[in-house]
């Protein structure tokens, strides 16, 4: 048996349940999207919290009330996956969208976060960065 366990099974593992309509292959797309536009924002592949914030907004894709529980069931779930704690979660995050916010195109940013560009230092929060991709995610594959 292979020691890798794919991103899906360790959702399951973990007892995140997502829309009875997801199959591998919707999961590959949505992984797929959410890896273009953080690219395209600037987020940073080679930090920790750039898996970690793919995987957040994957899983508030799929379950929107996860965006009202981010300390008590969204951190706590993505550091089950990762093997780490939820305050570790959280803080690496924090850092890749600060990055993102610090490095990135600001012209591509203002397309997501046009409210947020009012100057360079005001950047979103977790939730509002997740929430607000995760959104217009769900908007853009209709699954509100």
């Amino acid at each position: 048996m292979s020691d890798i366990i794919t991103f899906t099974d360790k959702i399951y593992e973990n007892k995140i349940e997502l829309n009875s309509h997801n199959s591998d292959r919707t999961i590959h797309e949505l992984e797929n999207m959410v890896t273009d536009i953080m690219i395209e924002i600037g987020v940073p592949a080679h930090v920790k919290g750039y898996c970690y914030l793919r995987t957040a907004i994957m899983l508030t894709v799929q379950r929107p009330d996860l965006i009202y529980a981010m300390t008590k069931e969204l951190y706590p779930a993505i550091g089950d996956i990762y093997l780490t704690t939820a305050q570790r979660v959280e803080r690496a995050i924090r850092h890749a969208i600060e990055l993102a916010w610090d490095n990135g195109d600001m012209e591509i940013l203002a397309r997501y976060f046009s409210y947020r560009i009012r100057k360079s230092s005001d950047k979103p929060t977790n939730s509002e960065f997740i929430a607000t991709l995760s959104d217009k995610i769900r908007v853009s594959r209709n699954l509100q």
